[in-house]
C-alpha cells in the first residue's frame, strides 16, 4: 500500500472503531523515520539469522520501466532469499572492472556470513569478472545462471536452424495480428474459453520459455485459428496493408506443413524446457548441471533429425557449456555420490582432482589426493547412505554433512554443495513482491481510490474529497461503523445551511472556467437532486456552498462539527449550484450559533420536516 494512502481519514475512522485513540503516522513519517527503523530492525534479524552460514550471492542486471539500469544483489541461504540492495548504475558501463569492483564491495559488506559462490548473468563482461575475483577469493566459486544458459541455448537454436527461425517469426507475426485486431481476438478468446484452451502466447526475449509456450498455445488452438481464417469475409479489408496482414495470417495457418513444424519444434524445445523447470528450484545441487550437459546430446541423438541439424545442436550445447563451466560444476560432479564423475572426460577429471588437491595448500596436496581415491572406492560399495541419497530421501549436502573419514574433501564438498546454480528462484521471489515491472510504481493518490463520480482533478483540494459511496461502503462493511450509522439513523434530522460568505461561496470543486476547458476530455457526472437526497437521506446532513479556492474546507468544518464522517455532492435546482452535503454524526454536540456566525459571517438555519 502506498504510504500516502494512510492519510485517508476513512482509514483513521475505521481503525478508531477498533482501537479508540489510535494515531496514524503521516506519509512522511512512514517513508522516512519508520521505514528506516523497520529496515534496521529487519537487517539485524537477517544478520542474526544467517551469521556464519554458507550463502550464495546472486547478481541480476536489468532495466526498469523508466529505462534505468539496475543491478540487484540477493543472498540465498538454505532455501530462503534475502534482498541486499539495488544499485542504479546510471551511465556507467557494465564492464568487467565495474562489475568486479561492485561485487567485491557487496562481498566485503556481507562479512557477517560466508559467501561460497557468486552467480551472475552469462555475459562476456561477467565471465572476465569471474576470473578477476577468483584470484582474490580462491575459496569462492564463480559461474553463470544455468536457467539463463538454457534460455540462450533456445535462442541459439532459433537463430541457427532456418526452419525454426522461420516458424518462430511466422507465429510471432500471427499472434501479434490477432492481438491487434480486437474483434478477432475477442472471438478467438471466446472460442478458446468454450473449449478450455489457453490464450496465445507472444514470445518475449526476456521471458524464459515463451518461445516453446508460443508454439504449444498455437498448436492447441490450431483448429480454432483455421476456422477463423477460413471464413469467407476474413480476407476482406479496407486497405492494402490490412489485406496483406490478413493474407499473412491466412497463409501461415493454412500452410500444409504448419502443424508438423509446430510438433517438431515443440519436441525439440521441450527437452530444454523440462531441464529449465528442474533448475528453477534453488534446491537442485550444482552437480546436476554437469549431468544435464552429458544427457542432452544423447537425448537429441535419439530424435530423428538430419545429421547437419544434429551437428548444429551439439555445437551449441558444447559452446554454451564451455562458457558457463566453472570449478564448482566439475568438483560437485566428482564428489556427488550419485554420479562420482561418471562420463567425465579424462582431461576434465584430471583438472578437477588437481583443483581439489590444491584446495588446502601444497602441504596437504598428497593427503587430499589420497582422500579422492579412497572416496571413489567408497561410493562403489552399496551402502545404506548411498541408497538414501539416490532415492532422494537425503540431500547431497546432508550426506556430506554426516560423512566421516574424508575431512579434507568434506570441507570442499560442504562449500560446493551449498552453492546455487540458478538465480531463477531469487528473481522470481523478487518479482513476486512487485519490485520488478510493477504497476504500483506510480503511487496511488487518495483520489485514485475514489468513486468515479468524484475525480480528484475536479476539485481544488483532492486530499479532502471523499465520495459518499465509499463512505457508505465502509459503513456497510465495518461492524463498528455500522453501529454509528444506526445511531445516525435514529437521530434522523436533516438541516440545510446556506453560507453566503465571499470566500465560502461555491461548491467544493473547480471553477466553471476550468471545467469548461476540460469538458472535452471527460463527461461531467450527473448530480443527484438536492430535494431527492434530503427526502431519501436517513442521516443528518449539513449543506453548504463552498469556495473552490478554500483549501481548508473540511478541517474548518470539523472544528465546528465534531463527528464529520463523509461528504456527498448533489445539485440544488433552485440555486443552480452544486452543494456539498457534509454527513455528520449528530450524536456529537454542535458548536454554538454565535461562534458559527462569527466565523462564517452569514448563517441561517432551514429546518426540514425531519428535524426533531
Amino acid at each position: 500500500m502506498a504510504f500516502n494512502k494512510a492519510t485517508h481519514h476513512s482509514l483513521l475512522q475505521a481503525l478508531q472503531m477498533l482501537h479508540p485513540g489510535v494515531v496514524i503516522p503521516s506519509a512522511h513519517q512512514l517513508s522516512t523515520t519508520l521505514l528506516n527503523m523497520c529496515y534496521r530492525d529487519f537487517k539485524v534479524k537477517m544478520v542474526h539469522k544467517i551469521t556464519g552460514k554458507k550463502c550464495t550471492l546472486y547478481t541480476d542486471g536489468w532495466a526498469g520501466v523508466n529505462g534505468k539500469s539496475v543491478i540487484n544483489y540477493v543472498l540465498e541461504c538454505e532455501g530462503e532469499t534475502y534482498f541486499l540492495e539495488s544499485v542504479y548504475t546510471g551511465s556507467t558501463s557494465h564492464d568487467a572492472l565495474f562489475l568486479a569492483a561492485d561485487v567485491k564491495r557487496v562481498i566485503e559488506s556481507a562479512k557477517f556470513t560466508t559467501i561460497v559462490a557468486v552467480v551472475t548473468d552469462n555475459t562476456a563482461a561477467n565471465q572476465l569478472m569471474w576470473s578477476t575475483l577468483q584470484r582474490e577469493y580462491p575459496e569462492m566459486f564463480f559461474h553463470g545462471c544455468i536457467v539463463h544458459v538454457i534460455h540462450l541455448i533456445v535462442k541459439d537454436m532459433v537463430s541457427k536452424l532456418k526452419w525454426l527461425k522461420d516458424l518462430e517469426g511466422d507465429c510471432r507475426k500471427m499472434v501479434k495480428f490477432f492481438k491487434k485486431h480486437h474483434l478477432l481476438w475477442a472471438e478467438l478468446r471466446r472460442l478458446q474459453r468454450l473449449e478450455e484452451k489457453s490464450a496465445l502466447v507472444l514470445p518475449a526475449d526476456t521471458r524464459w520459455g515463451t518461445i516453446e509456450q508460443c508454439f504449444a498455445s498455437v498448436l492447441q488452438s490450431e483448429s480454432i485459428l483455421l476456422s477463423l481464417v477460413s471464413q469467407r469475409e476474413f480476407l476482406k479489408a479496407k486497405s492494402k496493408e490490412q489485406k496483406a496482414n490478413r493474407r499473412m495470417a491466412h497463409d501461415v495457418i493454412t500452410a500444409p506443413d504448419f502443424v508438423p513444424r509446430l510438433k517438431r519444434a515443440i519436441a525439440l524445445l521441450s527437452v530444454l524446457s523440462a531441464a529449465q523447470k528442474v533448475f528453477e528450484r534453488s534446491s537442485r545441487p550444482i552437480s546436476d548441471v554437469y549431468r544435464m550437459f552429458i544427457e542432452l546430446p544423447q537425448k537429441y541423438r535419439e530424435m530423428r533429425m538430419p545429421i547437419g541439424e544434429l551437428d548444429i545442436i551439439s555445437g551449441i550445447l558444447n559452446e554454451r557449456f564451455d562458457f558457463v563451466y566453472g570449478d564448482a560444476h566439475g568438483v560437485s560432479y566428482l564428489l556427488d555420490p550419485r554420479y562420482g564423475g561418471e562420463g567425465m572426460d579424462d582431461d576434465t577429471r584430471e583438472k578437477v582432482v588437481e583443483f581439489t588437491a590444491n584446495w588446502h595448500g601444497p602441504e596437504l596436496e598428497d593427503d587430499a589426493s589420497a582422500e579422492v581415491l579412497r572416496y571413489q572406492a567408497f561410493i562403489q560399495k552399496p551402502t545404506r547412505e548411498l541408497r538414501l541419497v539416490k532415492d532422494g530421501r537425503v540431500t547431497v549436502q546432508e550426506f556430506w554433512g554426516g560423512l566421516r573419514g574424508f575431512p579434507l574433501l568434506r570441507q570442499v564438498a560442504t562449500r560446493v554443495f551449498a552453492s546455487g546454480c540458478s538465480s531463477a528462484a531469487a528473481e522470481r521471489n523478487f518479482s513476486t513482491h512487485k519490485f520488478v515491472h510493477s504497476a504500483v510504481r506510480n503511487r496511488l493518490k487518495e483520489g485514485s481510490v475514489e468513486n468515479d463520480e468524484l475525480k480528484p482533478s475536479h476539485f481544488a483540494t483532492a486530499s479532502i474529497a471523499l465520495s459518499s459511496s465509499l463512505c457508505l461502503h465502509l459503513l456497510s462493511k465495518s461492524n463498528g461503523v455500522a453501529n454509528l450509522a444506526s445511531d445516525m439513523t435514529a437521530y434522523g434530522r436533516c438541516v440545510r445551511k446556506s453560507l453566503t460568505s465571499g470566500h465560502v461561496h461555491a461548491a467544493l470543486r473547480r471553477g466553471r472556467s476550468e471545467w469548461t476547458a476540460s469538458r472535452r476530455t471527460w463527461r461531467r457526472p450527473r448530480r443527484p437532486s438536492l430535494d431527492q437526497f434530503i427526502s431519501d437521506s436517513a442521516t443528518r446532513v449539513l449543506l453548504v456552498h463552498w469556495h473552490p479556492a478554500h483549501a481548508d474546507a473540511k478541517s474548518l468544518m470539523e472544528g465546528y462539527l465534531p463527528g464529520l464522517c463523509g461528504i456527498k455532492y448533489v445539485a440544488d435546482k433552485k440555486s443552480g449550484h452544486d452543494v456539498v452535503c457534509f454527513i455528520k454524526d449528530f450524536s456529537a454536540p454542535l458548536a454554538k450559533d454565535q461562534a458559527l456566525n462569527h466565523q462564517l459571517q452569514a448563517l441561517t438555519y432551514i429546518s426540514s420536516s425531519r428535524r426533531s
